[in-house]
């Protein structure tokens, strides 16, 4: 677990630098959501933080499980829910 909180805390910072995400917290905690639950989809593992319907009007697969997706991914959840 510290080894991944870790790894998210890093990739956090690099991307929030980068790209400028909106809500740093709000992106750990879609990332720590994401990979909660093993072998679940993306939709699944984030029922609790996200409707469904702003799920889908994001251009990502919602069937996908959260290992395939990118960290700019994850980022664009984030400023969903943010806004």
């Amino acid at each position: 677990y510290k080894r991944v909180c870790l790894q998210t805390c890093l990739f956090t910072n690099v991307i929030v630098y980068k790209r400028g995400c909106l809500q740093t917290e709000c992106l750990q905690t879609v990332i720590r959501s994401a990979f909660n639950q093993r072998r679940k989809t993306l939709k699944n593992s984030l029922r609790a933080i996200i409707s469904e319907k702003i799920l889908k009007e994001l251009p990502i697969d919602a069937s996908l499980r959260p290992e395939n997706l990118s960290l700019a991914d994850y980022v664009l959840i984030s400023d969903a829910i943010s806004k």
